[in-house]
């Protein structure tokens, strides 16, 4: 069996977004998945990055489990933090998406990149 893949996921619909956790459920069948997204909604300010005040980080616990890092901050900041700081290194996936309408075409996508990565060894 093969290295398994390192997965970050963002969005910018907020973490507790319903997409992100059917997101990530696919893609935990492909590799290591961390989350680290936004607090809440953050649409429309996706490459905008945050100037005037600190980042906060927090775990964010779903159903009782952890499931990410909710940021204080934008989707890129949530990115920064999560290569800079959560993870320390580049991952070798990183998928941020707008989870909305998409959503069903963003799982399959998934979905057959799974297959794949199967079918290779992985």
């Amino acid at each position: 069996m093969k290295k398994k893949w390192t997965i970050l996921v963002s969005n910018d619909d907020g973490i507790d977004a319903p997409g992100i956790f059917a997101l990530v459920g696919e893609l935990k069948k492909i590799g290591n998945v961390i989350v680290v997204a936004p607090d809440e909604q953050r649409s429309a300010v996706g490459h905008a990055i945050t100037m005037n005040y600190p980042l906060r980080v927090k775990k964010f616990y779903k159903n009782g489990k952890f499931f990410g890092y909710a940021v204080e901050g934008t989707p890129a900041d949530s990115v920064k933090i999560g290569v800079r700081t959560v993870l320390g290194k580049n991952p070798d996936l990183l998928v941020s998406v707008s989870i909305t309408d998409q959503t069903r075409q963003s799982i399959s996508s998934i979905q057959e990149l799974s297959r794949q990565r199967r079918k290779e060894g992985y």
